[in-house]
């Protein structure tokens, strides 16, 4: 019997599979390597050189959709799924898995996706989150020509003590904190190392997709300052 799955549809069967294992014990103690997860799930299906072609596809998508990660060891062929990958055991969190996490990049701006999809897929949100707010630090120093030692407080004070937004009054910046200034500080302090500032990390995508689209609103809002008449 040939395979007739596309290599994501695989690639989430292979996810399940997987659990299954894992799940159950019969893969608690298991190393997975590519060419023996290739050969295993192959064999159930007739294992022919045509049927682990296929299969090596789905492995592969399953490393571009975030499920499956290389233990990072030099030399050590060893993978594992990632917490992402752990999260698909049924067809209904695949399906979550493909529109949360696929479809929602077009939210996103190109460079905050170039930043964060790769931890975003693997499931490592609270490293997506933070890497959507370095983004728009990056972007503030750019635009400002400050170097790296202005970050978080002191680079807000600074960029909005030299731009403003569109509409807001022209001349220096008044004593007290614009709204801008209240907004950006109040989500840096919440959200833009949540590990640490929070209780609990982030472990729902859909969370997480919520506080980068916030960041995404922030980065949106620089691009569209423009610099003070007048500045301290």
């Amino acid at each position: 019997m040939v395979l007739a799955l596309s290599p994501r549809d695989l690639a989430y069967e292979i996810a399940m599979g997987m659990n299954e294992k894992m799940d159950t014990g019969r893969g608690a103690n298991l190393v997975w390597t590519v060419d023996g997860l290739a050969k295993g799930i192959a064999s159930g299906y007739g294992d022919t050189k045509e049927n682990r072609l296929i299969v090596m596809e789905g492995i592969e998508a399953m490393f571009s959709l975030g499920l499956l990660t290389a233990s990072g060891s030099h030399g050590d062929p060893a993978v594992y799924l990632t917490r992402a990958g752990r999260a698909i055991r049924f067809s209904d969190d695949a399906m979550v898995h493909r529109i949360g996490h696929l479809e929602a990049s077009a939210l996103l701006d190109e460079d905050i996706v170039g930043a964060v999809w790769t931890p975003y897929l693997r499931g490592d949100y609270d490293i997506a989150v933070a890497y959507t707010f370095k983004r728009v630090e990056v972007a503030m120093r750019a635009k400002g020509g400050y170097d790296t030692t202005y970050f978080g407080d002191r680079l807000i004070k600074k960029f909005f003590g030299d731009f403003r937004l569109p509409n807001a009054p022209d001349g220096l910046k008044p004593a007290t904190l614009t709204p801008e200034e209240q907004f950006f500080q109040g989500t840096f302090a919440l959200y833009r190392n949540p590990a640490s500032h929070q209780d609990d990390t982030i472990t729902d995508y859909a969370r997480a997709m919520e506080v980068m689209l916030v960041g995404n609103h922030l980065l949106h809002l620089v691009r569209g300052t423009v610099r003070r008449s007048a500045s301290p």
